[in-house]
């Protein structure tokens, strides 16, 4: 059936379907596509927080370490076999 030979309620029917379909298409593509930015850039922060608390947690780590490795170096034990090692390595190094 040809449109302009319809009712007329059938034609202003049709058209308010059509504009409604259009603007809820227009009007959800635009929120959709909000929605999908914001939930990217929620995303993004929430991984920028864990790592630098994780950043934070491997820094203080490191300290640690570091703090124990010179406590232990500290010890007479240690020094004495620190000499040796570095004198065996010396020859070493002569010899090759």
């Amino acid at each position: 059936m040809n449109f302009w030979n319809q009712h007329l309620t059938i034609k202003v029917a049709s058209s308010f379907l059509f504009l409604s379909l259009v603007t809820v298409g227009v009007v959800g593509g635009f929120a959709f596509l909000n929605a999908r930015e914001a939930l990217k850039q929620a995303a993004f922060e929430r991984l920028s927080a864990a790592a630098t608390l994780k950043e934070e947690e491997i820094t203080r780590w490191f300290e640690d370490q570091e703090r124990d490795f010179l406590l232990v170096t500290q010890f007479p034990d240690v020094q004495n076999n620190f000499q040796i090692l570095l004198k065996f390595q010396s020859c070493r190094r002569k010899l090759s």
